[in-house]
């Protein structure tokens, strides 16, 4: 046997573990490009999304650009129409009747303000002090020989008449005085002109109420 004869197996062998490592580094090759492939169409997804974001947040900016001026120009004129003082009162700024008043008073809160001791009166004035007008209380009286009393039926402990009128029939708080004693009686009379006032109402829930008859 020849010297060439002896080396056919090995040139074989060295081509068939060529030919096997040639086929595993396409296989290799073939696999990256298929993962580069598959990253490529996971980036493009991401783009796409991505996009899809911006135009949501860009419709969501747009529609915020839109409400929030109306939002401000509500809450402004609510500001404008309604000022909240401490505790549970609220100042509606619209003049209106007495008997007016305190049906916007239940309609929307629960009664016109009761101020039961001096204590709420005085926290009441002092809140109102910077407004120069007259306001509305939950005080009245039945007829003009009858004591006077707070809409939720407790009776007038105080005496802080700022003047005397002994045809009033309901009280307004007179906050352009400069005196302590702010509580004026306003005549109801059907041939007497409607006087109309900002009414404070009282908005708490839970104070106990109890029905009262109408001012004639």
């Amino acid at each position: 046997m020849s010297k060439n004869e002896h080396l056919m197996p090995f040139f074989k062998d060295v081509l068939h573990l060529f030919l096997l490592v040639s086929l595993q580094l396409l296989h290799l090759s073939l696999v990256s490009f298929c993962v580069s492939l598959w990253l490529f169409h996971l980036s493009l997804s991401l783009i796409c999304v991505s996009l899809h974001l911006f135009r949501f947040y860009v419709v969501i900016l747009c529609v915020f650009a839109l409400v929030l001026p109306l939002f401000v120009i509500v809450f402004l004129s609510l500001q404008l129409f309604y000022l909240r003082l401490p505790s549970h009162y609220f100042l509606v700024q619209q003049p209106m009747s007495w008997i007016t008043a305190r049906k916007f008073c239940q309609r929307h809160y629960v009664d016109l303000a009761v101020l039961s001791t001096q204590e709420q009166y005085f926290t009441l004035l002092n809140a109102t002090a910077a407004n120069k007008v007259s306001f509305w209380l939950g005080l009245q009286r039945q007829s003009v020989f009858s004591d006077w009393k707070w809409v939720n039926g407790e009776e007038l402990r105080y005496q802080h008449w700022f003047r005397r009128n002994y045809e009033g029939r309901c009280a307004s708080l007179e906050a352009m005085l400069k005196k302590d004693k702010k509580l004026l009686p306003s005549s109801w009379r059907p041939t007497v002109a409607v006087v109309r006032r900002s009414p404070i109402c009282i908005h708490d829930r839970d104070i106990k109420r109890t029905q009262h008859r109408k001012l004639q």
